[in-house]
């Protein structure tokens, strides 16, 4: 018979036998991890079925790369505007830079 133990407080599992993966009748919370302490192998329960589960582990992680994503490209974005700006406000040949002219 299959042994699982889940953390105090949280949602999740850990197998300690290695048996098969557990039944729910409503007891298991969608989004429970399952991990098998003997091979390593995830599992995430989706409400019907137990999944493989291969994701990033630590949610704050996730929403780390999400942020760096983000300021990657506002970064893209501000080059986008300045060079918009540079091009607008080009110089003509022969002129002398005048920072005060708002053309």
């Amino acid at each position: 018979m299959a042994v699982f133990e889940k953390d105090r407080g949280s949602r999740r599992y850990y197998s300690t036998s290695g048996d098969a993966l557990p039944q729910s009748p409503g007891g298991i919370p969608t989004g429970s991890i399952l991990t098998y302490t003997d091979t390593g192998d995830r599992f995430i329960y989706d409400g019907t079925l137990w999944l493989p589960f291969e994701g990033v582990e630590d949610t704050n992680e996730v929403l780390e790369q999400i942020g760096d994503t983000l300021v990657d490209l506002l970064r893209h974005i501000e080059m986008i505007r300045l060079t918009n700006v540079a091009l607008a406000n080009e110089i003509p040949d022969g002129e002398k830079f005048n920072p005060t002219d708002d053309r």
